[in-house]
């Protein structure tokens, strides 16, 4: 009895004693990562900040930032963890250290009386990963060690028994909803930058809005390399999209020439804190924040407040877009005047072809030729300048204190085109929170266009910033300008259409010059009218071949023979 006695006592403490004594000596781990939270944090607001202060630095530096700090993943990881109560009883935390040269991911658990820690060092980088016969750039992250409690060299165990049982499209099967890819051979889980533009896409979806803007360029800069990461330094992961090449515009001097709007000449003002200043989309910023940092207004409001300081009160039937806020803190004391940037008046193409007819007291019935009109590329840009296109803008707010916000914004501010014989040139500016970017839609004339009363332009290329420097959109982002400018300019003399056609229709201004002859002699208006009803031709031509001219739209009548 004894000896059995001692023989189950020997294997108690095998495969009893040993295993737990040595579970505990190597494994049991009550450490926890140093890590501060902030008890206010709320990860919408985060998310939000994010996309926010990235535009930060957009004229200072000419670049858009987006910064995620070491303390903003931890607290991001605890608020996401803090509605699992399922998985925060036994694991009792999650979080990450950025190193110098590497991530420590850090996990620690508890079941009743026992605890441990396992530790994963992992080193970030942007590399070509041989894909197929190409290779393309990737977003990898590479395993270098992995620890729980004192054991150390994990990595190479776990590692030596996945790769007798798995490769790399099994556990790519695994994954495969979130678009990861494995290389068991180097220890390396990475993501294509295609594939990352399309997490992009997903944010900009849930988003929606005006800040499809933002989202829709961000692919094309990701295509473009203008991006480039930061992984280690001041304890952050960054990503910086480099604007510099798409400011060039020449200002008359290049190839496709663009003319600032001439915000300086409105003669609007706003007054913040006290000062009075010249409208401008900065001032119309800090006019926002004041309003918000005044309680006068919601984070709700921006859209329509902003709209309102943009374009001026706006009268539709019996309702107006005047906010119900007091705007005295800002200068405004009657909203029903106030002007907005009122540099362009509202306007109409027909209106201004109207007021270029020529006086049919020169013309000589003899002749069998007759211009009815010329109208200056200049008086098309200021229909153009009229139109609701620069509504097309959002401003983001945050509070950063109590009762202190903070406003940034991106605008379609500015557009303006050139015209020659053979092509035509809309530049649009693009404002990135106080940064002007460049993009030029260049089209030539429509070879099918039948109509003699129609100028009917094809968009071949569209350049991001100058040609040299900048580049050619992608199709995603012909196809979002192209419906922009489809749903925004609103007249019907002159429209763009989704597949990228622009036209310019001269056809109803032609009925009306008609209608309206008036020499004084109604013998002479009788005959010109019956001239041109029964016996006219029409035909439209763009006199000019320089892109730095002012062209001129001319329309002749000629006799038909």
């Amino acid at each position: 009895m004894k000896g059995l006695i001692k023989s189950l006592i020997i294997i108690l403490v095998i495969f009893v004693v040993i295993p737990i004594t040595l579970l505990f000596v190597f494994v049991f781990d009550t450490s926890r990562m140093n890590v501060t939270y902030d008890e206010n944090f709320n990860g919408e607001k985060w998310t939000n900040a994010l996309v926010m202060d990235s535009l930060d630095h957009t004229v200072s530096e000419k670049k858009v930032k987006f910064s995620v700090t070491e303390s903003d993943i931890n607290n991001f990881i605890k608020v996401t963890l803090k509605d699992s109560p399922e998985i925060t009883q036994y694991l009792t935390q999650l979080a990450v250290d950025i190193k110098d040269d590497s991530y420590e991911l850090s996990a620690s658990g508890k079941y009743t009386v026992f605890e441990t820690r396992a530790r994963l060092t992992v080193k970030l980088s942007r590399e070509l990963v041989t894909n197929g016969e190409e290779q393309k750039e990737a977003l990898v992250l590479q395993i270098q060690n992995l620890t729980l409690g004192r054991i150390t060299k994990l990595k190479e165990v776990i590692m030596f028994f996945v790769k007798q049982f798995l490769n790399n499209d099994m556990m790519d099967n695994f994954v495969q909803d979130f678009n990861l890819h494995f290389d068991l051979a180097n220890d390396k889980l990475f993501i294509y930058m295609d594939d990352l533009k399309g997490l992009i896409n997903d944010v900009a979806s849930d988003d929606g809005g005006n800040s499809d803007f933002f989202f829709t360029f961000l692919n094309d800069f990701f295509d473009q390399n203008l991006i480039t990461f930061s992984f280690y330094a001041d304890e952050a992961f960054s990503v910086e999209v480099d604007l510099e090449p798409l400011t060039g515009n020449d200002f008359g001097d290049g190839q496709y020439v663009y003319y600032p709007m001439e915000y300086e000449n409105t003669t609007t003002n706003l007054t913040i804190n006290g000062v009075t200043k010249k409208l401008s989309l900065d001032v119309i910023k800090e006019a926002l924040v004041a309003l918000l940092d005044a309680g006068l207004i919601e984070e709700t409001d921006l859209s329509k407040v902003s709209d309102y300081l943009f374009n001026g009160y706006k009268v539709n039937g019996l309702e107006n877009n005047a906010p119900d806020a007091d705007l005295s803190v800002i200068g405004i004391n009657n909203k029903a005047t106030y002007p907005g940037f009122n540099l362009v008046a509202a306007t109409s193409l027909e209106d201004i072809v109207s007021n270029s007819v020529a006086s049919f007291q020169d013309y000589n019935p003899a002749e069998d030729e007759f211009d009815l009109a010329n109208i200056h590329e200049a008086d098309i840009n200021t229909f153009l300048k009229s139109q609701e296109l620069f509504g097309n803008k959002f401003f983001l707010t945050r509070e950063v204190a109590d009762d202190e916000y903070k406003v940034s914004y991106i605008a379609l501010d500015n557009a303006y085109i050139n015209l020659t014989d053979e092509n035509a040139y809309m530049s649009l500016g693009l404002n990135l929170n106080g940064l002007e970017t460049i993009i030029t839609l260049a089209m030539a004339n429509d070879e099918t266009n039948t109509d003699p009363e129609k100028l009917i332009y094809d968009v071949e290329n569209i350049y991001f910033g100058a040609e040299e420097e900048g580049f050619d959109v992608s199709d995603e982002t012909r196809s979002f300008l192209y419906e922009t400018l489809a749903e925004t300019i609103q007249d019907g003399a002159f429209t763009f259409s989704n597949d990228g056609k622009m036209t310019i229709s001269f056809d109803s201004f032609i009925d009306e010059a008609i209608n309206s002859v008036n020499t004084g002699n109604p013998v002479y208006d009788n005959m010109y009218k019956s001239f041109l009803q029964n016996d006219a031709d029409f035909s439209i031509v763009v006199v000019g071949d320089q892109i730095t001219d002012n062209s001129t739209v001319r329309i002749t009548a000629t006799r038909r023979i």
